[in-house]
């Protein structure tokens, strides 16, 4: 991993449920962490093959280990929301996390 292309900054979010008053569930998103992180949309071939294994996934984000990490959270990146596919940790070494993502409506 070259920590010199992780230069943006991500907040990785997690949810909460909380039930009101009338006993409606409200969802909300908390900051789980704020990390440097390389963003990278996918384009040209590398978008092709990540579609043949699986539709949804539009890039890659690339941060350092972290633990605790599930798909049920999703990525800040600016304005934008990316919803979290699938995690890897490469080479199962504990170094690098790549977070396939799809690009989420709000």
């Amino acid at each position: 991993m070259n920590i010199g292309q992780l230069r943006q900054r991500i907040i990785i979010e997690t949810p909460t449920t909380s039930q009101d008053m009338a006993g409606g569930v409200t969802q909300t998103w908390s900051t789980f962490l704020t990390v440097w992180a390389s963003v990278e949309p996918l384009s040209g071939h590398k978008l092709f093959q990540a579609k043949q294994a699986n539709a949804d996934i539009t890039g890659i984000v690339r941060i350092r280990y972290q633990a605790g990490i599930e798909p049920t959270m999703r990525i800040k990146y600016g304005s934008r929301t990316l919803s979290i596919v699938s995690i890897i940790n490469s080479g199962e070494r504990n170094i690098e996390l790549q977070i396939m993502y799809k690009e989420a409506l709000d």
